[in-house]
């Protein structure tokens, strides 16, 4: 009687949160048996390929591109980092300010969406080294130069242009040095290996374009670099 009645007691002390908890557990667990996070990845790569050679990166299509990969990001971290590894190695014409391409978006959401997680973890899931706090001092350091400058600024279009390349140069690299140590925690190495194969990548691009020129400057996918 006593077991039944404990567990009438939880069964009723379950609610809501307990619920969604459980439903995030299992998403968790079906990622991770399909790898969903990298068939999502893949997918995006492809969109963005097919996308930067039809529309190129100034319309409708690019757009939409940078909120669903947003989307990804904030929902996955570790996937939404390795999709900007592989597509922020190529060349994206400067939207704002001409300090930030419409891509670049994508670092603040980054940023969002790591520091979200660290802060909900109270900073537990995060590596503790040196250079990492020299990073984030580096950051907060250059963020706070940006802000004056933009107090001081007369011209607004100025104090846009101070945000816009933080974010473009020093900040963005930060945000990416935290989130890359943030996802690697556990091991992960699957960023560093995105890494090495784009650049790798990068390189044979290069280096083709240097044998034969024009071999990819004067064709379809001539987007991939500033010629």
């Amino acid at each position: 009687m006593t077991s039944v009645g404990r567990t009438t007691d939880t069964a009723a002390q379950t609610g809501p949160l307990d619920l969604y908890r459980a439903l995030w557990t299992e998403r968790a667990a079906l990622v991770r048996r399909y790898h969903l996070d990298l068939v999502a990845i893949g997918l995006l790569i492809v969109v963005w390929i097919a996308v930067r050679t039809l529309f190129g990166d100034t319309g409708r299509a690019y757009l939409a591109w940078v909120f669903a990969s947003a989307a990804l990001i904030l929902v996955s971290p570790r996937a939404g980092l390795i999709l900007y590894i592989v597509t922020g190695a190529f060349f994206d014409n400067v939207q704002f300010s001409r300090a930030l391409a419409l891509q670049d978006l994508l670092v603040p959401v980054l940023a969002v969406s790591v520091g979200a997680r660290i802060v909900l973890d109270r900073g537990r899931t995060m590596p503790r080294s040196a250079a990492l706090l020299l990073g984030a001092l580096l950051a907060l350091g250059t963020l706070l130069g940006v802000a004056h400058s933009v107090m001081v600024a007369q011209d607004p279009d100025w104090a846009w242009h101070v945000a816009y390349t933080w974010v473009a140069t020093i900040g963005g690299a930060m945000v990416i040095l935290v989130a890359a140590a943030w996802v690697a925690r556990k091991g992960d190495l699957a960023p560093l290996i995105a890494a090495v194969v784009v650049g790798v990548v990068v390189a044979l691009i290069a280096l083709a374009e240097y044998v034969s020129p024009g071999l990819v400057s004067g064709g379809p996918f001539a987007w991939v670099g500033f010629w």
